[in-house]
Formats: structure tokens, C-alpha cells, sequence
């Protein structure tokens, strides 16, 4: 599994460490992990009778830790909609509170694609 911290951006600013710790809050690749699953169980929950699957996650791909009084990340990892088929681009967004120690997801959905340019 490819390190969250070689693509992770924490306000902005790229991290390299498998780690880091901000104002007291440690992110690593493992929270990604555990925010990813969060939502991608609250996914599941909403969207199996609809799909008729569950989706499994594969790994994380980045994210991003945005501090302040609503502290949100933001994470994007790969999941398989099949057990057989390919992994897919997800997207999850969670609200976490550093300070209580609850997260609550607030989005997951795949991850929208975009057709290139036709040229002429």
C-alpha cells in the first residue's frame, strides 16, 4: 500500500513524513483508513438495497486535514464495487472533532470523472 503522507496535504502544505502531528492531532495513514471506512459504511447502509452491493474498501489514495473549529478531511480512495471487479475512485469528506474525539461522516460518493477535450 502506497503511503497516505506522500501525497497528504495538511493546510496546504505538502507533508512527506508517514506522519504528522498538528496541534495535537496525529494523522496517519491508518486515520485515513478508519475516516474512509466510516463513510464507506454510511455509504453502504444508504445505497445497498439501491445498488444491490456493497462497496469494499482497497486503499487510500490522499486526503487532506483542514484544521480550525470545524476541522474536515478530505480523503480519496479506491474501492471495489464487485469482489471481483476493479478498484474505483472514491471520494469521502468527515467532520472531525479533535477535541471530543468524534467523527462524523458528512460525504461519500464516487469519484466524478471527466471526458477530454474532443479534439477537432
Amino acid at each position: 500500500m502506497n503511503s497516505l503522507m506522500t501525497k497528504m496535504k495538511i493546510n496546504g502544505a505538502a507533508l512527506s513524513a508517514s506522519s504528522s502531528r498538528i496541534r495535537g492531532f496525529m494523522w496517519s495513514e491508518s486515520f485515513g483508513h478508519e475516516m474512509a471506512c466510516l463513510c464507506l459504511k454510511k455509504y453502504n447502509e444508504e445505497k445497498r438495497i439501491e445498488n444491490g452491493f456493497d462497496v469494499e474498501f482497497v486503499e487510500v489514495v490522499r486526503g487532506i486535514f483542514s484544521a480550525g473549529s470545524r476541522s474536515k478531511s478530505f480523503i480519496t480512495f479506491m474501492a471495489r464495487e464487485k469482489p471481483d471487479g476493479p478498484p474505483v475512485e472514491y471520494q469521502a469528506k468527515v467532520w472531525c472533532t479533535v477535541v471530543r474525539n468524534q467523527n462524523y461522516p458528512i460525504l461519500c460518493r464516487r469519484a466524478l470523472t471527466t471526458k477530454p477535450p474532443s479534439q477537432n
